[in-house]
């Protein structure tokens, strides 16, 4: 096994499979910030600020802009 060369495909696909449910569990908490705020009087949210390494992911702010933006 130590001669052989390793090859691991991986398509696109596969690769959102894995981050799915993290994404998922950022949008749900996105949703409960927001859901809080109208609790307390507030109305709007008129921007978002992604931190961290993760926020930089073009698929997490793809799916953000899609399921909170105002396209």
């Amino acid at each position: 096994m130590e001669n052989m060369e390793w090859i691991i495909e991986l398509m696109f696909d596969d690769i959102k499979l894995m981050f799915n449910p993290v994404i998922e569990r950022i949008i749900s908490l996105i949703h409960k910030q927001l859901d809080k705020s109208h609790e307390n009087g507030y109305d709007i949210c008129a921007m978002m600020f992604l931190v961290g390494g993760f926020s930089e992911s073009k698929y997490l702010q793809a799916r953000i802009k899609k399921g909170f933006g105002d396209n």
